[in-house]
């Protein structure tokens, strides 16, 4: 077989692969570094404010924008402390000539966990409840409550609001709340401080 005809061959198989290597690199995809799982591209980032997040765009040339300004021509970006400015669309955008884009909506996630009062003095045998409000937008999924009794956990309370049908003096102390949301964890920022009175005995 004439050796230029199988040089030709050859560099037609390589143009093709070339080719078939920028088409595939034309798609733009994006991923979660932490975690990374090269299996899910991601469409929406959900994370707590002051959270950093690091998120890799596999594309040809490419770039990060948010809105309209650039900011990263790197394939990785980082967003250092999430809060409402930072929050919003990012678009991962080749610079070839498909100009192929990928977007992610970043949400900032705003948490407030607070028990209803500071402090609170109740006399022996009369009912006791507290509420664990959460300030949470946007708010999508099932909130696990837990509430703990001087750090021991409660086991038997397990909603929004605490409730104890009679007090005495085992449940004095410091209470406070915390909440899991899609496998993140979200602490009180307060907690509230329980006294028990007991009454003295009429002396007759």
């Amino acid at each position: 077989m004439d050796r230029s005809f199988l040089t030709l061959v050859l560099l037609l198989g390589i143009f093709s692969s070339l080719i078939d290597f920028n088409e595939a690199q034309s798609t733009c995809e994006i991923f979660q570094d932490e975690p990374f799982d090269s299996n899910i591209e991601v469409k929406e980032v959900r994370e707590l404010t002051g959270a950093n997040i690091s998120l890799s765009c596999i594309c040809s040339n490419e770039s990060w924008r948010f809105g309209s300004v650039i900011v990263s021509n790197r394939s990785l970006l980082h967003i250092t402390r999430l809060s409402g400015a930072t929050a919003g669309p990012y678009t991962c955008y080749s610079t070839n000539e498909t100009n192929t884009t990928s977007s992610v909506l970043v949400r900032a996630i705003n948490v407030t966990l607070f028990p209803s009062a500071p402090a609170t003095a109740l006399t022996y045998g009369n009912p006791f409840s507290l509420n664990c409000t959460l300030d949470l937008q946007p708010l999508n999924g099932t909130v696990a409550f837990t509430w703990t009794n001087n750090g021991t956990i409660l086991p038997d309370q397990k909603s929004a609001t605490l409730s104890i049908p009679m007090v005495n003096t085992s449940h004095r102390g410091d209470y406070s709340c915390s909440a899991l949301l899609h496998n993140v964890s979200l602490s009180a920022s307060n907690r509230v401080q329980l006294t028990v009175i007991v009454p003295q005995p009429m002396v007759s």
